[in-house]
C-alpha cells in the first residue's frame, strides 16, 4: 500500500545525534583498542552495507529496490524477472532468477546506514514507485518495460515454435533487425525475452517477442539468437537543477555534461590527448554511478584484515545475470552538496600527515647512503632548502637480475649500498642527516605485483610467503602476490612489508601490470592492494596511513595518496596535470602527487621552475626523474626561482593543512575548480588552467614558455564577481570583478591572488620545515590580511598533532582571526585571535604576526596588544614596523605593516587595535 516517510515516523525511529561517519570513526578507535586487547575480531563499523529499513522502498513487482540515502542521492537496484517456467529443464541458466538485492558494502560505497532524510513514497499503477525528496522526484514505471540493450548477452538454440508468444506479436515480426526486435520487446509489457533469427527462417519472420522459451531448436543447422529483456520498468526523474524541479532525467540518458574526474596515471593515457574519467558532477545536474560489478567488502569477522578490516569478494550478482546496482545523484548546480552526499556513503577524504605538505626529494637513481647524503642532502644544507620527505626508487633493494628473480621488486635492503639500513641509515634520515635538513620521513618503492622472490626478499619473508602460497621454499620459485588470498597477504605484510622499516610504501606499477594478481580485474586488484596497505597501518597503529599508488577507481580517495605515473617532461604534460588535478576533486581524489619536472627527459630550466610553481599550489610537492636525468635544483639556471617557490610551498603549509581539514568535513577538496564557488558563471567552466586553492586563493599556474627576452609570460585570468582580488606577490588589487584580464609574470612569480576579505595563515617565508607549528618550543604563525579599506576580513587555522588518527575523533584546535573596521575619526582597526577546540597535543607557545597586505590607510599612529601599547620596532621582534627593502620577501612587499605579538600560550586570546 501507500507508504509515507513523515516527521512522525522519524520521531518514532530517531536518527542518531551524530553523523554516521563521525560515529563510525569514534567507534573504530575503541574497537581497535578493545579488539587487540581481547584478541577479538570486530569489523570497522565505517563499513555499513545495510541501509536503515526506513530508507528502503521495494516496487510492487519485486524487481526494483530504492534506497533513499540523502535528499540528492538514491540507490536503485534492479533484478530480472523469471523468464518462464522454472521447471523447464532447458531453461538458460542466465535467466533463472536466483538474483537477490545486495547489502554488502562495495569498494565505491562503504556506508549505506545514513541518517534517513525526509521523503514520501507511494505505489504507482502496476507496482511502480514514486519517491519524492526535498530535491528529487524519482519514478519507476513498472508497466513500461525498458527491454535489453541491443547486442547484449545471448543464449542459443531456443525453440521459437514451442515458445509462448506475447499477445501483441503472436506471429512474430517480419523483416526485423536486431535493434527493432529489441525495441519491440521493450515496448511490449508481456515481453520477458526475445529471439532474433540470424537467417531467413520462419517465413522471413526474424523477431519473436516471447513470454517464455521452450525446448532446444535447430533449423537447417542454423541457430537462433536468444536475448533477454531486462524485464524492469522505466525509471525517470525530475530534480532541482537551477530552480525547483526544472531538471529532468530518464534511464540510459547519456551524461553529456559530465565535468570529468581524473585519470588512472600517465602510463595509461597520453597527456597529448586524453579524456578524464567521469566524475560525480555534471552541468546537466545529475550523474549515475554504476556499482553493479564493483567488488564487495565481506564484513563477516571470520577473515578480519589486520584485526578490524573487512576482506573483499566478488559481487554476488553481475550485469550478465540481469542485476544492476546504480546510484542516482542529482544536486543541480549545488556541487558541494553532491560531493558531501557521496562522501557520506563512500567515506571521508582523509587528512594526510602534516609532513606530506612539505617538499619531497625523489629520483630514479641508485644512491647509497653515502652518495645520497653527499650529492643531494649536502646541497639542501648548503642552500638552506626546505625538505620533509625523501623517496627511494628501486635502487634501495638488491636488484638481482637472474632466474626466478625480479630486480624491480624487493623487500631486502641492499647491504652494500645501505649497510645497517634499519639501525643506522633510517635513524639518520629521521634526524635530518645530522642537521643538514629538517627531520625527514622516508618512503621506498616496490613493484609488488611481481610477487616475492628469494633474491630480493629477506629469507623469513620469502619462506613465509611461499608456505602461505603452498610453494616449497626449497624450490626457490617466485611467489605470486595473490592479493585476494588471505594467508598470502597476511604472510606478505607481516614478514615482508612490516620488516622493511620505512615510513611508508610507494606501490609502483601501471594498471596493466596488476592483471592476474587477484580475483578482480586490473584496477580492482590495485585498489584492493592499496586498501590492504592503508588498513593495515590504520588497524595496527594510531598513525595516519598513507601510501602512494595510481588511481584505480571511485572510492580510492579514502586511501591517500595518488601517484600519477611516468610523465613526459613537456609543457603539454604540465598543462594536462594542472587540468586533471583540479577536476580530481570531482571524485573526491584530492591528494595527487606528480613528478615535478616530468619523468622521461629533462625539463628546460624555465619549465622546471614553472613546474615547481605548480607544485607549490598542488596537493603534494615532489620532484622526480628517470635515470641519467638531472633533478638537483641548484644545477639549473632557474634555481633562484625554484628556491623561492620551495619557500612559498612551506609558507602555505598551515593554510593548505587547514583546507585539507575542511575537505575532511565537507568533501570539498583543497584544490577545486572555479565552478564550485561560481556555478552560474560561464567563465567558471572554460578556464581549464585556473582553479581555487581553498576558499581564499585563486591560482593560474604558467604552463607555457616565455616568448620575451626578459622571461615574462602573459596569461588570461578570470576574476570572479562579487569580490576584489589582491596579488599575493605585490600590493596590486584587481577590481575588475567578473572580468578576464591579462596578467604578466616574470620567472620568479605566477598569477596567485587572494580574495579581498581573507586572512591567510602562513609560516614565515624562508622556513624549511612544514611541521614547525608542532614544535614544543615557541613557533610563529603569520596572518596575511587582505582587507579592503572600510571592510573587514577573517580566516582560520586548524592544528592537531599532525601524525595520528586523533583528528577523526575531533581532536584538534581551530584559531579564528577576525579583522573589523570602525569608521570613525580615529580610524580604528580591531583584530581578535581566538583559539578553541580539543587539542591532541599539549598547548604551545605561539607568536602571532599580522601582515596587513592591504586595508590600512597610512602608517599606524598607535598599536595596542591586549590593551598594552606595542612599540614601533623592527622585524621579528614584538611590536610593529613597516617593511622596507631590507626585510621584504616575495610574500612581504615593501610598505606592508607588520604587528607581532610576544610569545604566549596558544589558548590565550589576543586583541590588537590599530589607530591610523
Amino acid at each position: 500500500g501507500n507508504r509515507k516517510q513523515t516527521r512522525a515516523h522519524q520521531l518514532l525511529n530517531p536518527a542518531p545525534s551524530m553523523a554516521p561517519l563521525a560515529v563510525a570513526f569514534l567507534l573504530v578507535f575503541a574497537v581497535d583498542i578493545v579488539g587487540r586487547a581481547c584478541g577479538a575480531h570486530a569489523i570497522d563499523p565505517r563499513y555499513q552495507g545495510h541501509a536503515d529499513p526506513a530508507a528502503i522502498v521495494v516496487s510492487g513487482d519485486g524487481l526494483t529496490r530504492m534506497t533513499v540515502l540523502s535528499p540528492v542521492l538514491i540507490r536503485v537496484e534492479q533484478i530480472p524477472p523469471e523468464s518462464g517456467d522454472a521447471t523447464a529443464p532447458t531453461k538458460p541458466s542466465a535467466f533463472r532468477t536466483a538474483t537477490k538485492f545486495d547489502d554488502a558494502p562495495s569498494f565505491s560505497v562503504i556506508n549505506r546506514k545514513t541518517t534517513v532524510p525526509q521523503f514520501t513514497s507511494h505505489v504507482l499503477p502496476g507496482g511502480g514507485i514514486a519517491i519524492d525528496t526535498a530535491h528529487i522526484s524519482l519514478r519507476y514505471n513498472a508497466t513500461a518495460r525498458q527491454g535489453a540493450q541491443c547486442g547484449g548477452k545471448t543464449e542459443q538454440h531456443s525453440d521459437v515454435e514451442q515458445a509462448v508468444r506475447t499477445n501483441r506479436y503472436p506471429d512474430g515480426i517480419k523483416n526485423a533487425t536486431a535493434e527493432s526486435c529489441c525495441h519491440a520487446c521493450a515496448q511490449d509489457p508481456e515481453c520477458r525475452l526475445f529471439v532474433f533469427a540470424l537467417s531467413e527462417i520462419h517465413n522471413n519472420k526474424d523477431c519473436f517477442p516471447l513470454k517464455s522459451a521452450g525446448a532446444p531448436y535447430h533449423h537447417s543447422d542454423r541457430s537462433v539468437t536468444f536475448m533477454a529483456s531486462s524485464g524492469t520498468g522505466q525509471i525517470s526523474a525530475t530534480f532541482d537543477h537551477h530552480g525547483h524541479r526544472d531538471g529532468s532525467w530518464h534511464a540510459n540518458q547519456p551524461d553529456t555534461g559530465n565535468l570529468g574526474g581524473t585519470i588512472s596515471s600517465w602510463n595509461e593515457v597520453s597527456s597529448k590527448s586524453f579524456s578524464l574519467q567521469p566524475g560525480l558532477l555534471s552541468s546537466a545536474g545529475w550523474v549515475v554511478i554504476d556499482d553493479t560489478e564493483t567488488p564487495r567488502f565481506d564484513v563477516t569477522p571470520e577473515q578480519a584484515w589486520a584485526g578490524s578490516g573487512p576482506w573483499a569478494k566478488l559481487p554476488a550478482a553481475s550485469r550478465a545475470s540481469g542485476y544492476t546496482d546504480k546510484y542516482f545523484l542529482a544536486c543541480g548546480i549545488r556541487f558541494s552538496e553532491c560531493l558531501s552526499s557521496f562522501a557520506n556513503v563512500s567515506g571521508q577524504i582523509p587528512l594526510p600527515p602534516m609532513h606530506t605538505l612539505g617538499t619531497w626529494w625523489s629520483h630514479y637513481e641508485t644512491y647509497s647512503a653515502e652518495s645520497l647524503e653527499r650529492l643531494v642532502m649536502q646541497g639542501f644544507a648548503n642552500f638552506s632548502l626546505p625538505l620533509n620527505q625523501i623517496n627511494l626508487d628501486v635502487g634501495w633493494h638488491n636488484q638481482i637480475d637472474e632466474k626466478n628473480c625480479e630486480p624491480y621488486n624487493g623487500f631486502a635492503w641492499n647491504a652494500s649500498l645501505f649497510p645497517e639500513a634499519q639501525t643506522s641509515f633510517i635513524p639518520r634520515v629521521h634526524g635530518g642527516f645530522g642537521g643538514k635538513t629538517p627531520p625527514l620521513r622516508i618512503g621506498v618503492n616496490t613493484h609488488s605485483f611481481l610477487g616475492v622472490d628469494h633474491c630480493e626478499s629477506p629469507p623469513a619473508c620469502y619462506q613465509a610467503a611461499a608456505k602461505a602460497a603452498g610453494i616449497d621454499p626449497a624450490s626457490l620459485k617466485p611467489v605470486p602476490i595473490n592479493l585476494t588470498s588471505f594467508p598470502v597477504q597476511t604472510a606478505f605484510h607481516t614478514s615482508c612489508v612490516d620488516q622493511v622499516g620505512a615510513d611508508w610504501m610507494w606501490m609502483d606499477g601501471a594498471l596493466a601490470r596488476w592483471k592476474g594478481t587477484g580475483a578482480f580485474d586490473n584496477s580492482q586488484n590495485l585498489f584492493f592492494n592499496v586498501y590492504l596497505h592503508d588498513s593495515r597501518s590504520r588497524y595496527t597503529s594510531q598513525r595516519r596511513p598513507f601510501q602512494m599508488a595510481r588511481f584505480a577507481g571511485l572510492g580510492q580517495h579514502r586511501y591517500a595518496i595518488g601517484f600519477s605515473g611516468d610523465a613526459d617532461a613537456t609543457w603539454i604534460t604540465l598543462q594536462a596535470e594542472i587540468n586533471m588535478t583540479k577536476t580530481s576533486s570531482n571524485v573526491l581524489f584530492s591528494h595527487w602527487s606528480h613528478d615535478i619536472g616530468g619523468f622521461f627527459g629533462d625539463p628546460t630550466s624555465e619549465m622546471y621552475a614553472r613546474w615547481a610553481q605548480f607544485g607549490a599550489v598542488s596537493p603534494i610537492w615532489r620532484s622526480h626523474g628517470t635515470k641519467t636525468s638531472e633533478r638537483r635544483y641548484w644545477m639549473y639556471d632557474s634555481f633562484d626561482a625554484i628556491k623561492a617557490t620551495m619557500y612559498l610551498r612551506v609558507a602555505l603549509a598551515p593554510y593548505l593543512y587547514t583546507m585539507n581539514r575542511v575537505a575532511v568535513d565537507t568533501a570539498v577538496g583543497a584544490l577545486r575548480p572555479m565552478y564550485y564557488a561560481y556555478p552560474s558563471e560561464h567563465d567558471a567552466y572554460t578556464h581549464d588552467l585556473q582553479y581555487m586553492v581553498g576558499d581564499s586563493l585563486l591560482v593560474r599556474p604558467i604552463a607555457q614558455p616565455s616568448n620575451s627576452s626578459n622571461g615574462e609570460v602573459t596569461v588570461k585570468v578570470w576574476f570572479p564577481p562579487a569580490t576584489d582580488w589582491a596579488s599575493v606577490f605585490d600590493d596590486d588589487v584587481v577590481v575588475g570583478r567578473g572580468q578576464v584580464a591579462d596578467v604578466t609574470s616574470g620567472l620568479a612569480d605566477f598569477p596567485l591572488f587572494a580574495r579581498v576579505g581573507a586572512v591567510v595563515p602562513l609560516l614565515p617565508y624562508g622556513s624549511r620545515d612544514v611541521t614547525a607549528l608542532l614544535s614544543n618550543g615557541t613557533s610563529t604563525v603569520e596572518w596575511a590580511v587582505f582587507s579592503a579599506d572600510g571592510t573587514g576580513a577573517s580566516g582560520r587555522l586548524y592544528e592537531d598533532d599532525g601524525v595520528s588518527q586523533a583528528y577523526e575523533h575531533a581532536r584538534g584546535t581551530w584559531t579564528d582571526v577576525t579583522v573589523s573596521k570602525k569608521q570613525s575619526s580615529n580610524g580604528l582597526t580591531d583584530v581578535t585571535i581566538v583559539t578553541h577546540g580539543t587539542a591532541s597535543t599539549p598547548q604551545r607557545q605561539r607568536e602571532h604576526r599580522l601582515l596587513f597586505r592591504s586595508g590600512l590607510q597610512g602608517t599606524p599612529q598607535e598599536v595596542t596588544v591586549n590593551g598594552h601599547t606595542a612599540p614601533q620596532g623592527r622585524a621579528n621582534k614584538p611590536g610593529w614596523y613597516v617593511v622596507t627593502t631590507d626585510d621584504s620577501t616575495p610574500l612581504l612587499p615593501v610598505g606592508t605593516v607588520v604587528v607581532q605579538t610576544a610569545a604566549a600560550n596558544t589558548a590565550d586570546p589576543v586583541k590588537i587595535t590599530i589607530r591610523n
